[in-house]
């Protein structure tokens, strides 16, 4: 069983260096309904790497051009006392917003 496991470790392991980091991940929040989305893996369809703003199952997508995971992980893990009474949602949809000159063609309007 042991033996097993191992080489199903080592074949996983195997695959993920002959393809690669995931094209896509997500920054977690605090809430079931937004996240933060980061994309190497559309390259060809974006034609850069982008960092998008997701809302409930991909309804309204901000999509940035580059990586943004620094700025938005600034906001994720502001304290709330430090919020100064805005949801962390608000705040990146304000970061979206500063940050209006990167947003991507393939992006929805920001409203």
């Amino acid at each position: 069983m042991g033996d097993d496991h191992q080489r199903a470790e080592g074949k996983a392991a195997e695959a993920a260096v002959l393809l690669g980091p995931p094209p896509n991940t997500t920054m977690e929040t605090d809430s079931p309904h937004w996240y933060v989305s980061y994309n190497t893996g559309n390259y060809f369809d974006y034609g850069c790497v982008t960092t998008a703003l997701v809302l409930g199952q991909c309804e309204y997508c901000l999509v940035l051009k580059g990586d943004h995971r620094q700025g938005f992980k600034r906001i994720l893990d502001l304290p709330f006392e430090e919020q100064k009474g805005r949801t962390r949602l608000a705040l990146c949809l304000a970061y979206v917003r500063e940050n209006r000159g990167q947003l991507h063609e393939y992006s929805d309007p920001i409203i």
